[in-house]
């Protein structure tokens, strides 16, 4: 059964990019998932973080990236603050490197999941543009089998380029009438 779920699954959980059994880094390219719902409170955070926990084990690394840069609620949902956030990463995307990320990024202790934060000043939102998001979210598809990035429900520079960059788009509805509207007019 194990295996017939292997063949299904965007990356193989044998093997995380970045890293062989050996140590020595590969040219091997992690997924990224975007949770994702056009209408805000339909549980987003919640599906992403408990993705990322379900796909995180020894052989597979996983990262959550919290794209909802003014209010992110990723770290929160993980019991985490960490000392770092994306907007560290941000202004150095000129000099990005699996390095710098592996010092910005906070590991949860009780999963292993490794954990990007929005800033924690919404005003800092403005400071991260697209390209910079999109140069660290491709470092990190070297770095992590699967990236999970939960965003926010606007339509902002950011959470397109997620779009035009991932593999999987989970998009989360209700069954309300606005919901299924708004999923109507992103499908569209």
């Amino acid at each position: 059964a194990r295996d017939e779920r292997s063949k299904n699954m965007l990356v193989p959980p044998t093997q995380s990019p970045g890293f062989s059994s050996t140590g020595l880094k590969t040219n091997a390219r992690g997924s990224i998932i975007l949770v994702y719902s056009p209408k805000g409170g339909n549980g987003c955070t919640t599906l992403a973080v408990n993705l990322a926990i379900c796909l995180h084990n020894d052989e597979t690394r996983v990262a959550i990236v919290d794209a909802n840069l003014q209010f992110g609620d990723v770290s929160i949902f993980m019991n985490e603050r960490g000392k770092n956030t994306m907007l560290d990463l941000a202004v150095q995307a000129d000099e990005i490197d699996q390095e710098l990320i592996s010092e910005v990024m906070t590991i949860n202790a009780s999963t292993g999941v490794h954990i990007l934060a929005a800033p924690s000043s919404p005003e800092n939102a403005e400071k991260i543009t697209a390209e910079q998001f999109t140069r660290v979210l491709r470092q990190m598809q070297q770095m992590y089998a699967y990236v999970i990035v939960d965003a926010s429900a606007h339509l902002t520079d950011i959470t397109l380029s997620v779009i035009d960059l991932c593999d999987a788009i989970i998009l989360i509805t209700m069954q309300d009438i606005p919901s299924i509207k708004n999923s109507r007019i992103f499908l569209d």
